[in-house]
């Protein structure tokens, strides 16, 4: 404030010393004129040197205070743009506390959603019975995964991106895939100790953020037992409960009524065929699409 005040002044004498200038020319004598002048000009090359002072030393002060502040807080400037809570609120918003007491965490019951979101080394168990176990993967059941994964009749009726033969290093590179991800979206299915089989969820992004994509397979040895309808119901119960998502949805080929009889037994609707949406085994195949709703679940 007392730095735009003196800057007001300064523009005020400037003004005034011009004024003077004229009116000496026009009315004083010479020799007063020229005293006038100088006396003027004097007053205001002051005045400008006296608020330049002020505005160096306003600018000493501020680099003084910004320096102490960075002291304490080493972080500096960039703190204020993400600031540690913030981060990991933004993180925590994600997984909501609160999943059905059918959850559990490697042996222990699971009570908070930020929690539940994988740590460094930790597995995370989301459904367990006498039969089945929905956990995700861990580096143990590459054998097992590539043996049950390497089966062409499965492969006819997922996307050319899985692989086929399914070697060892495939399921290790899944594997470690998975582990990266900031939350699980990736779980084995369980059943005798052995990972038989996989849901897993693709999360949308921009403006399809709420919603997901949902796909599954089984082992040839473990299917017609209701095993994977019971793996995609508690999946897509977790997936519920404890992120943002609130729609679901997949797409099954035509060819394939064994995955869409799946959906249809946990809860998911029949909203269309595109024809000829997929390229398979040289041939087009129409695609069966299927959405689940959150409320529609609850």
């Amino acid at each position: 404030m007392k730095t735009n005040l003196m800057q007001l002044l300064r523009l005020v004498l400037m003004v005034l010393a011009v004024a003077g200038v004229i009116y000496a020319i026009e009315f004083m004598e010479r020799g007063i004129a020229v005293w006038f002048w100088v006396a003027l000009l004097g007053i205001g090359f002051v005045g400008l040197l006296y608020t330049f002072r002020l505005t160096q030393r306003r600018v000493r002060l501020e680099r003084r205070a910004r320096e102490r502040q960075e002291k304490k807080n080493p972080a500096g400037r960039n703190a204020d743009l993400h600031p540690p809570d913030i981060v990991a609120r933004r993180f925590r918003s994600r997984f909501r506390p609160g999943i059905r007491s059918r959850v559990r965490r490697a042996g222990h019951a699971a009570d908070g959603g930020a929690e539940r979101c994988r740590g460094k080394g930790g597995e995370m168990v989301i459904y367990k019975d006498d039969i089945l176990m929905l956990r995700t993967w861990r580096a143990a059941d590459a054998a097992s995964l590539a043996a049950n994964a390497d089966d062409i009749t499965l492969w006819n009726n997922v996307r050319d991106l899985f692989p086929h033969p399914y070697t060892l290093a495939d399921a290790r590179e899944f594997i470690a895939a998975a582990a990266g991800k900031p939350c699980p979206v990736d779980f084995a299915v369980v059943a005798g100790g052995k990972a038989v089989g996989g849901v897993g969820f693709v999360p949308g992004t921009d403006v399809e953020r709420f919603g997901a994509e949902i796909g599954f397979w089984l082992g040839s040895r473990c299917r017609g037992r209701g095993m994977m309808t019971a793996a995609v119901r508690q999946a897509v119960e977790w997936m519920f409960a404890n992120t943002p998502i609130i729609r679901i949805f997949a797409a099954a080929y035509a060819t394939n009524p064994a995955s869409q009889r799946v959906l249809v037994k946990t809860g998911f609707r029949h909203v269309g065929t595109f024809r000829k949406a997929f390229f398979k085994n040289g041939a087009f195949v129409d695609g069966c699409y299927y959405e689940l709703l959150k409320d529609e679940d609850e």
